[in-house]
């Protein structure tokens, strides 16, 4: 009696090991497609002869776009090797990171100043123009392919339009008007993602471009061409470099963690990705280590969306762990975006690489 006991423990272990007894997470479930997303599919297959795979999941759409040239190419700077004795001091952002904690948003940096001598072997490392191409033509399609939609009534959420559809002048009887249509159509299939996630890779050399962008922002740059939102669409979007030996031959994105992204996880991206912009890229840079610019920064940042499902957003100094602290109340009140004239101002943009991709 024993024995059997034992062995049927043993079963048990060895089947619970061939079943996922490691407790790894299931795959988030994608959900059905949409006529916006066939659309996309598409154009990009069809006119823009992209060979891209989608992973559509509530609020996420992901976009894989496998090449197998490099869009990356090493080449002599114009001015050639240089060095100066001459003693430069800025200030350097060290560190800066964050995560969400309870209902907070907590972030740790560490400013300081950053002393430098130039010294440079004029190598450099240069964008083919494939990449700045291929990157045109999605955001081109995606603002063309989600270009028929409205907000939905009482929400921060967007909504495929109903073919036929059209606004009214006056936007108390336009209100009225999706108020009482959306009240009558079964919409749950026809919401549009939040966000967009497209990545570029170099399935040759092992090298990735990953861009996350707010949907809302690549139709106000590339849909409506809001001529004064280019400077701050910069800020908006946000592009990590990654290298890795498994992107080599991965024609479908398998190496990817295809996954629904959460307002929360963006809008931490969101204020990290303007924090490092200010300090590396601006053409105006912190000139002092006040961290109250990180205060501004983080503002500046939440004000330009809608949801706010936050408490409090905390910052931590690294080198002496002093702190401090907004509430959610005191970010201004989110501003949507209201197109003008939009059926006379909008054009299609078509873009071409020039060559075979």
């Amino acid at each position: 009696m024993r024995r059997f006991i034992f062995a049927s423990l043993l079963l048990a272990l060895c089947v619970c090991g061939l079943t996922g007894c490691d407790r790894r997470a299931e795959p988030e479930p994608e959900i059905p497609t949409t006529p916006a997303h066939e659309k996309l599919v598409t154009l990009l297959t069809d006119e823009y002869k992209l060979n891209a795979v989608t992973k559509a999941f509530e609020n996420t759409l992901w976009i894989y776009v496998p090449l197998e040239q490099s869009f990356l190419k090493i080449a002599g700077s114009k001015d050639g090797p240089q060095k100066s004795d001459e003693r430069k001091v800025s200030i350097a952002l060290r560190y800066f990171d964050g995560e969400q904690a309870g209902s907070d948003f907590e972030f740790k940096y560490d400013i300081g100043e950053a002393v430098s001598y130039e010294e440079s072997n004029g190598i450099t490392t240069e964008f083919d123009e494939i990449y700045q191409s291929v990157s045109n033509k999605l955001n081109s399609a995606i603002a063309r392919a989600y270009g028929n939609v409205e907000r939905k009534v009482d929400s921060h959420e967007f909504i495929e339009r109903i073919a036929g559809d059209r606004d009214f002048v006056d936007p108390v009887t336009d209100e009225k008007r999706d108020r009482l249509i959306q009240s009558n159509v079964i919409l749950t299939q026809s919401k549009v993602p939040d966000f967009i996630i497209y990545v570029i890779a170099d399935t040759d050399k092992g090298i990735e471009f990953q861009t996350t962008a707010y949907l809302q922002d690549i139709r106000r740059m590339y849909h409506y061409q809001d001529p004064g939102f280019s400077q701050e669409f910069v800020k908006r979007v946000i592009t990590d470099q990654i290298g890795n030996k498994i992107i080599i031959g991965d024609k479908e994105g398998a190496h990817l963690n295809y996954r629904d992204l959460t307002w929360n996880e963006f809008l931490i991206k969101q204020i990290i990705n303007r924090v490092k912009f200010k300090f590396t890229r601006s053409s105006h840079k912190p000139q002092t280590t006040d961290p109250g610019i990180l205060h501004d920064l983080a503002i500046e940042t939440l004000q330009a969306y809608p949801v706010r499902d936050f408490d409090k957003v905390i910052f931590k100094d690294l080198q002496n762990s002093k702190t401090f602290s907004f509430t959610k109340e005191e970010v201004p009140p989110f501003t949507r975006y209201e197109p003008k004239n939009q059926d006379k101002n909008l054009r299609t943009i078509k873009f071409d690489a020039g060559k075979k991709l």
